[in-house]
């Protein structure tokens, strides 16, 4: 005999045991694992990596930390524009900025000098100072101010409550660290499946989490690539499949080439204004443009793809050029060069020797290639902190893995796979052309000054080119599940091992 009165219980139950069910099924199209998972798991592991590796670098122990630091003052004291004096960029700072990078100074490429007590103290006794000086901030100072914002915002925040520098410097990567995760994490919902794993798997790299976490815009320069990747990713996804089900829309006709710029979504704008934001910082990736006409599917032709890129590439080289015709570089400042550096001599000496470039791109590669890839992956502090050989192995396995599993469960097109490594490829010969301009002697067989780390904010651009999943893909819980182990094991090592050489560079005895 049944108890009536548990049955008004029941359907509830019934119900909430149908959905949890429904929930870990693994057969097709039961369950797709949500894209703020992804973003969940992301934080939880970039934020003590990040914690991590603020605490345990030292200030200016990262490239250009203390130039970068300089600039972020200028802006927060409303210095969009450097100034000029006697052929040097740079602003009039509080004095005590000065004696705040003396601190640390000795500590780079000395690798028995180590953090001590008095160094410490040194630091936190150091102020701003009611005077002004001053001071050249080469290399940064005909930089944007965009990118700089969060810094600056700190760096104000910082000033309002008390005057040790050492309180503005360690705010700076806070918020810094805050922005790269914000964007990192916005760029993981518009990504899916293996795609979003291999993005969080460049987001944890060792490089890419000291950057992230230091004055330098790197971390923020890569948050906004991969913002802007993602969006290309999720808007060709979306239309493909629009495609799919109501069929290509016809071609625009000649006519639409009057507009002077195509009609995007408001997403596509953003990746627009992302995009200039990147190459206002570093104008070699301004070539990611070719990727902004991806969204144009197969059916509707070359031409529909020239008529979209072909304005927005415009478009963005006039920001950057309207911004470098009022930068300092063009007010009387001498360039950021190294020794013996002369640019026009350096394009003549090409002119008169265009084999020679041959020669030195095949030079370059075999001498210093194995320099870009740990330096990708991560060389710590002043470049002067290598990782174990273990973690460099472990990296390239774990990458490795999950692009195989992207091309094994994801559609790929060679024609999106070709643009992307087009524009990934144009862009870093433009790296390797401006540093062989502007930082090698002429007539030097190799290229002086590339790193590794200058290839991070083109790395997204291939997991565009890898493809999207397949929609019927079997097992795509598995799938997942795997990639996002994979990933997480990698954050693990890398949080590991870049503790360790920081622990043995800087603190340990």
């Amino acid at each position: 005999m049944t108890d009536e009165r548990s049955e008004p219980n029941a359907a509830p139950l019934t119900r909430i045991v149908a959905r949890a069910t429904a929930m870990i099924r693994r057969e097709e199209g039961q369950w797709t694992p949500p894209p703020y998972l992804t973003v969940l798991l992301f934080v939880v592991v970039a934020v003590p990596s990040l914690a991590a590796s603020i605490i345990l670098t030292p200030p200016s122990q990262v490239p250009d930390a203390i130039v970068q630091f300089e600039r972020a003052v200028e802006v927060s004291q409303g210095g969009l524009v450097a100034r000029v004096q006697h052929g040097e960029a740079g602003d009039f700072l509080p004095a005590g900025i000065v004696g705040f990078e003396r601190v640390y100074a000795p500590l780079p490429f000395d690798y028995a000098a180590k953090v001590d007590g008095s160094e410490i103290d040194r630091e936190g006794r150091v102020v701003w100072g009611r005077t002004r000086r001053f001071v050249d901030i080469p290399g940064a100072a005909d930089y944007p101010p965009v990118a700089y914002l969060p810094g600056a915002l700190a760096v104000a925040i910082a000033r309002l409550v008390t005057s040790r520098i050492v309180v503005a410097y360690y705010m700076l990567e806070v918020f810094n660290a805050l922005a790269f995760v914000a964007l990192v994490s916005l760029a993981l919902i518009l990504f899916r499946g293996i795609s979003a794993a291999l993005l969080a798997a460049l987001a944890i790299l060792p490089m890419t989490i000291s950057l992230a976490g230091s004055p330098s815009t790197d971390g923020i320069i890569f948050g906004l690539s991969s913002l802007f990747t993602a969006v290309v990713y999720y808007e060709r996804r979306r239309r493909a499949a629009e495609d799919a089900a109501s069929g290509p829309e016809p071609a625009a006709p000649l006519a639409s080439v009057r507009r002077l710029v195509p009609k995007l979504s408001r997403l596509e704008w953003v990746a627009v204004a992302s995009l200039a934001v990147v190459a206002l910082a570093k104008p070699p990736y301004i070539v990611l443009v070719l990727l902004l006409g991806l969204a144009v599917t197969q059916p509707r032709g070359v031409r529909a793809y020239v008529q979209r890129v072909a304005p927005l590439a415009l478009l963005v080289a006039v920001i950057v050029l309207a911004w470098y015709t009022l930068g300092a570089r063009f007010q009387g400042a001498e360039a950021a060069v190294g020794p013996t550096v002369a640019p026009m001599r350096q394009l003549r000496f090409l002119l008169a020797h265009p084999t020679h470039i041959v020669h030195v791109a095949a030079t370059t590669l075999q001498v210093t290639s194995g320099f870009y890839a740990r330096s990708f992956i991560g060389i710590l502090g002043w470049l002067d902190t290598p990782l174990e050989h273990w973690l460099y192995v472990g990296v390239v396995l774990g990458l490795g893995v999950l692009v195989v599993m992207r091309v094994l469960t994801g559609v790929v097109e060679w024609r999106v796979l070709a643009c992307c490594a087009v524009a990934a490829g144009l862009s870093a010969a433009l790296i390797f052309g401006t540093l062989y301009a502007d930082w090698t002697p002429v007539g030097l067989p190799e290229v002086l000054g590339v790193q590794g780390r200058y290839f991070l904010p083109l790395a997204p651009a291939l997991i565009v080119g890898l493809g999207r999943d397949r929609p019927n893909l079997r097992m795509k819980v598995r799938w997942w599940t795997l990639s996002t182990f994979v990933w997480l094991a990698l954050a693990g090592l890398a949080a590991v091992g870049s503790s360790i050489a920081l622990l043995g560079r800087y603190w340990l005895t």
